[in-house]
């Protein structure tokens, strides 16, 4: 082949790849975003890396990893954080600890708002929050699966799967199975899956490895937000992790491309960002 021909082959190559590229965006608020796959049904409760995020590529390393810290480290008073390694230093985990005696959650559907889809990131900036998660798994047009509430009222149904529903009843977290309904006075309420850790038990799950996301409740009955950094771990290696940092309730929430989370407070910043915007979200305010 002769050098002039490999060249125009060399430009034809390049330009089809931008226009793949070109064509797979989408316009998210504030911000141009990688759109997200068809996303299949979830996983159910007892099995590993739901298929509503799509696996990362290989050689993918998840976030990019914060510094390690010494134990938890304050943020504010009744907000701490902590970032340690786990796995056997195969990814880190990114931990930010609350007190709902200073602080409140919010579950918000950004959706049902009209505001679209949005990272954490732009969504605490845009409410004066102090820390928010990503929420629960969607479909490919953007639409929220299983049950959301905010202040009481329910933005989208229950679903009828082997997954977990993180509330807010009076004050006071709670984390219990789709079968055992919602009770009377919750206030807050996130459905995801499946859960990680049981009256402190960590379940077996199948194997499959990703970014992740998930909530959970210590013994104290703080609320534990986090997310993985620097690597992909399996369900069972992030459950345990969330063990190892207290919880004995826990859920996971939408991973993969999905999992992001923002915390500012004072002079400290934690910004694990996602690879693009979502339709729901937990967000920390200060205030019960």
């Amino acid at each position: 082949m002769s050098r002039r021909l490999r060249l125009v082959l060399a430009v034809v190559i390049a330009g089809l790849a931008g226009w793949w590229v070109h064509r797979e965006r989408v316009c998210a608020p504030g911000a141009c975003l990688l759109a997200p796959p068809a996303r299949e049904a979830p996983a159910q409760e007892g099995q590993r890396g739901p298929a509503t995020s799509p696996p990362a590529a290989p050689g993918e390393s998840g976030t990019a990893s914060p510094a390690l810290t010494s134990g938890w480290q304050g943020l504010a008073s009744g907000l701490d954080y902590r970032v340690q390694e786990v796995a056997g230093g195969s990814a880190r985990l990114v931990a930010l600890r609350v007190d709902l005696r200073e602080y409140h959650l919010a579950v918000l559907d950004l959706v049902a708002q009209g505001k679209g889809p949005m990272t954490v990131r732009s969504l605490v900036e845009e409410t004066k929050a102090v820390a928010a998660i990503n929420g629960g798994y969607f479909d490919e047009n953007w639409r929220p699966l299983g049950l959301l509430m905010h202040a009481g009222k329910r933005s989208n149904p229950l679903r009828q799967a082997d997954w977990g529903i993180f509330l807010i009843r009076e004050g006071r977290p709670q984390i219990r199975h789709t079968r055992e309904g919602m009770p009377a006075g919750a206030s807050e309420a996130l459905q995801c899956g499946p859960r990680l850790v049981i009256a402190g038990r960590v379940p077996q799950f199948k194997p499959a490895e990703s970014s992740r996301a998930g909530i959970g409740i210590t013994s104290e009955g703080r609320v534990l937000l986090a997310v993985t950094a620097g690597g992909l771990l399996s369900l069972r290696e992030f459950a345990l992790a969330l063990k190892a940092c207290g919880c004995v309730e826990a859920m996971n929430l939408d991973g993969g491309p999905s999992a992001q989370m923002y915390a500012r407070a004072g002079s400290v910043e934690l910004d694990l960002p996602g690879a693009y915007a979502v339709p729901s979200a937990i967000v920390v305010a200060a205030g019960r």
